[in-house]
């Protein structure tokens, strides 16, 4: 096991204290006030504060976590803004184990060293992400701000049983807020370095009593760049979004519940994207190296992307007595463009622009059991119709000539249909099995064009593809005591196979599976004071999907297999009732065990030579052998009544690979999060100073090898403002 000795020391450490071990439930698991029992901590009878009780959906069910035989972090809403979480962007630092980067203004999310390298449209995450249930299928639309949320629930490892199909690096679960009847209004405006301002809204109210409605809004600018475009002298990662969410609750009988909701999103953002060279390589305009500071760019044609994005979901719940049965409707539609330099110059040699959409429907029958007697189910039928692509894809510059304009437009349809079901039974004495399955049926269509200001070049006609797996979960929990569960369970993951619409030579490639086994104890220790879990896993990853360059094309194809094993530790430990401590530590090993035709980069004189080659026994893309955080929550009451809330963050990651070949990496890196607050007597108005990377530390959040060489993008820099908060 190549785990380094700075993790076996930390694992040492933190198991020897019996003050660190809570692998699912995440440092900012224990901040969570919203959905436990409405308090941030209650008396452990000694007059000594004790850690809230946790309830999340992991099992589609309102559960404790403590007795979910599942990896879950759980971040608050109010945790979130504490820990500097303030966008999807942000859940690396929370939730160890999970990266959050982008690629080509897309959302790539790996977990446990399990993710979908390539962003290519049509494409999706294997970590699904969902929101109030619903599946949200383009890595395009995961830019997200959060204003209303009630609580966000990482799941780690497979989850294909009860969320879906694409899940087979786990999930995310995000949940918003349930208007309320009592009339409320929250607001925020806040002021930062790199002018940056914001502001957000959320308002409730009572509209009679059977129902309720919420509305929410955000909206974030930034003016200037972190970075200069040295060839046009404009600035770079700068930006600007706006979001607004409405929320509709109708509870017309004690029995029936109706959830309406609608969202719209906008954003525009300048990207970072360059290329650096290797030692003593060129580009086509003869620059040696890059002339720029970390987060300069230089090109003729800089990243920009453009999004909207437009969300509707519609739930009904009825108590039938025995059961409750829940039905889901939803539509999503993305509409992006984006643009970028291609040859990395400064002369008009290759620009991209694309156009990019993605339109889906959903719809979900879900019936589960009220009984709170020892056998406990749940059964489901899925429909999923999604169609995107691009419209179009162009290339652009003096190396298309005599063609002024070169593009293709495709189109990819999907159909999904799934049933599934999963059943608990408690034979007493504190122990319980819990089965589930699944079985998925996807059914894939590609139409492409090639046309140019010549007329049409290339017709691929329509190309079909279906796939379809079952997907299980079996675990086995028993409770030691009423403070310590102990779990094993065997499950396995599937995603479908997809169409490269970029590139539509290319056939399907096939769908991956995973299988985990997993053990892990979650406890409660001094007088629920403290919460320490830990768990270990081990993954066999079979037909792993992966993107990669070969000569000028983009290529889908299947990285063979891998394995995967690793150990998950998370303590959280309420110290009195104003100072809590949490910490989190992953150390993993990940190894291909079979990638014959991996994509090999050599730094040529120009750019790079990108072939086919053996990877076996490399490590995966994306996964460090030891990732860490840990967090402390300080509060100082004042004599006029107010206090002083404090909070630090710590994040730090060993180093990973970029390429399969690994040939590029990232150094090891830290970040620092911080924030202190004013808080009124009645806690109605809260000012606050934060900081984000206050130790200004330099990190990729993308890298790739391309022909005409290495792109990177930078990760953000320090920033920094000022926020007050008002409650009416």
């Amino acid at each position: 096991m190549r785990i380094t000795y700075k993790a076996a020391v930390l694992v040492a450490v933190l198991a020897s204290g019996a003050e660190c071990n809570e692998v699912w439930a995440q440092a900012a698991d224990e901040q969570i006030e919203e959905n436990a029992i409405d308090e941030t901590n209650s008396d452990s009878g000694n007059g000594q504060a004790r850690l809230s009780t946790i309830v999340v959906t992991a099992q589609r069910r309102s559960e404790s976590l403590q007795d979910v035989p599942i990896a879950v972090t759980a971040i608050s809403g109010e945790a979130a803004l504490k820990g500097g979480i303030t966008s999807t962007q942000d859940l690396t630092v929370a939730a160890p184990g999970l990266m959050v980067q982008t690629q080509a203004a897309s959302v790539q999310m790996y977990m446990r060293g399990v993710g979908t390298d390539g962003s290519t449209a049509g494409t999706e995450n294997a970590v699904a992400t969902f929101v109030d249930g619903v599946y949200m299928p383009s890595m395009a639309g995961l830019f997200f701000s959060f204003n209303n949320i009630e609580r966000i629930e990482v799941l780690k490892g497979p989850q294909g049983t009860l969320f879906g199909r694409n899940a087979t690096g786990g999930a995310i679960n995000i949940v918003t807020q349930d208007p309320a009847y009592e009339p409320e209004l929250r607001a925020s405006v806040g002021y930062g370095n790199l002018q940056r301002s914001e502001a957000s809204f959320y308002g409730t109210t009572g509209l009679g009593d059977k129902a309720a409605f919420g509305l929410a809004a955000i909206y974030n600018n930034q003016d200037e760049g972190a970075g200069k475009n040295l060839f046009s002298g404009r600035d770079v990662n700068r930006g600007r979004e706006l979001g607004i969410n409405a929320k509709l609750l109708l509870e017309p009988s004690d029995a029936l519940t109706i959830r309406l909701s609608g969202t719209y999103a906008y954003t525009n953002q300048s990207y970072g994207l360059t290329y650096r060279q290797g030692e003593g390589t060129v580009l086509f305009d003869g620059i040696p190296s890059f002339p720029g500071d970390f987060y300069d760019v230089n090109s003729d044609h800089e990243p920009a992307s453009s999004s909207k994005t437009y969300v509707g979901l519609g739930s009904i719940e009825y108590d039938l007595g025995f059961a409750t049965f829940k039905s889901s409707t939803s539509y999503q539609k993305l509409e992006k463009s984006y643009q970028y330099d291609n040859d990395g110059s400064t002369a008009p040699i290759v620009h991209v622009n694309f156009g990019q959409f993605d339109e889906a429907i959903s719809q979900e029958f879900q019936l589960s059991s009220n009984s709170s007697e020892a056998l406990t189910w749940m059964t489901g039928l899925y429909y999923f119709d999604d169609k995107a692509g691009y419209d179009p894809f162009r290339l652009t510059g003096a190396a298309l000539a005599p063609l002024q304009y070169l593009q293709r437009t495709s189109t990819q349809k999907t159909k999904s249909y799934a049933a599934y079901g999963q059943a608990s039974y408690d034979f007493g004495q504190g122990t319980s099995l819990t089965l589930g399955a699944r079985y998925t049926y996807d059914k894939r269509r590609l139409t492409a064009i090639d046309d140019s200001d010549l007329g049409i070049l290339a017709d691929y006609g329509t190309q079909e593809n279906s796939s379809d797996a079952p997907t299980w979960r079996l675990s086995l929990d028993h409770k030691i005591t009423d403070e310590v569960m102990v779990y094993a369970s065997y499950s396995r993951g599937f995603k479908s196979g997809v169409f490269n619409t970029a590139g539509p030579v290319d056939p399907p490639v096939n769908p991956e599976q995973l299988d985990d086994y997993e053990i892990g104890v979650k406890s409660e220790l001094l007088d629920g004071r403290m919460r320490l879990n830990l768990a270990g896993f081990f993954y066999e990853y079979e037909d792993i999907q992966f993107s990669s360059y070969e000569g000028e094309i983009n290529r889908l194809l299947n990285a063979a297999s891998a394995e995967i094993y690793g150990v998950d530790l998370d303590v959280s430990f309420q110290v009195s009732s104003q100072l809590s401590l949490n910490a989190s530590l992953e150390a993993l090993h990940s190894e291909y065990s079979s990638f014959p035709g991996a994509p090999i980069s050599t730094p040529q004189a120009v750019g790079n030579l990108l072939e086919p080659g053996d990877a076996s026994g490399n490590t995966l893309i994306k996964a460090p052998e030891l990732v860490f955080n840990t967090s402390v929550d300080y509060t100082i009451p004042l004599s006029t009544g107010a206090s002083i809330d404090t909070n630090i963050t710590y994040y730090y990651n060993d180093g990973f690979f970029w390429t399969p070949d690994n040939r590029i990496s990232e150094p090891s890196y830290d970040i620092v999060n911080a924030s202190v607050s004013w808080v009124s007597p009645d806690e109605k108005y809260r000012l606050s100073l934060w900081g984000k990377n206050l130790t200004s530390s330099e990190y990729l959040s993308q890298s790739t090898a391309q022909p005409l060489g290495d792109t990177v993008v930078a990760g953000a820099p320090r920033t920094y403002g000022v926020r007050l908060a008002a409650v009416f």
